[in-house]
């Protein structure tokens, strides 16, 4: 738990695999999977772009951690709290449906991770 390099390597290995590659190679398999309402036929192609964005940051992450790039850990946790904060207004506001906050959740859960990993390495105390 002490690891924020492990933290990001677990978060990146996530978005390369669910997001990333999942969205890419089987969009349509992931919406059933979480329930999620199929978009149409022809905007598949976005949901491809959007998951080839997952990917290329889960390739950034797994570059921060192994090469142990700590000056950028923190930032990751802010925009990843901000990302579990974004997708709760958008189920709030009606925008999308609950499946959305699986994704919420992970995001929220593997910055909480680095977060406590950040402060364990600082204050070894503890």
């Amino acid at each position: 738990m002490k690891s924020p390099e492990l933290s990001l390597k677990v978060f990146a290995t996530y978005l390369i695999l669910i997001p990333g590659l999942g969205l890419v190679l089987f969009p349509i398999d992931i919406f059933t999977v979480i329930g999620a309402p199929v978009p149409p036929a022809e905007s598949i192609w976005s949901i491809r772009m959007i998951g080839y964005l997952a990917f290329a940051l889960g390739v950034y992450y797994m570059y921060m951690a192994s090469f142990n790039l700590v000056r950028m850990f923190p930032i990751t946790v802010v925009m990843r709290l901000g990302a579990a904060i974004f997708m709760t207004i958008l189920w709030l506001s009606g925008e999308t449906d609950i499946s959305i906050l699986g994704f919420a959740i992970m995001d929220f859960t593997g910055a909480t991770w680095t977060f406590i990993a950040i402060r364990a390495r600082k204050n070894p105390s503890s």
